[in-house]
């Protein structure tokens, strides 16, 4: 079995555009293969994932507390929408 490989900045700026059920999704998913097989070569990159996911839903729930680049790319993100819609 290969290992993955993470790019974290990627990875973290492509859960924005995800939906609060698929971040759950992900979290429950992840914490299964561990449970499952926690001698997984993949075992670091699934609590990379879980700990990136739960970060995304508490940024959500309180966006004051959320870094400066988060913040930066959820207003990019917002404006690109209203642009969409005109």
């Amino acid at each position: 079995m290969t290992t993955k490989i993470m790019n974290h900045s990627e990875y973290q700026l492509g859960l924005i555009t995800k939906d609060f059920h698929a971040l759950e999704y992900t979290v429950n998913d992840c914490m299964a293969v561990l449970k499952a097989q926690p001698d997984n070569p993949n075992h670091g990159y699934y609590t990379d994932e879980i700990h990136y996911c739960l970060a995304e839903i508490r940024y959500r729930k309180n966006p004051k507390n959320a870094p400066l680049w988060w913040r930066k790319a959820m207003k990019k993100l917002m404006s690109e929408m209203l642009v969409g819609e005109a």
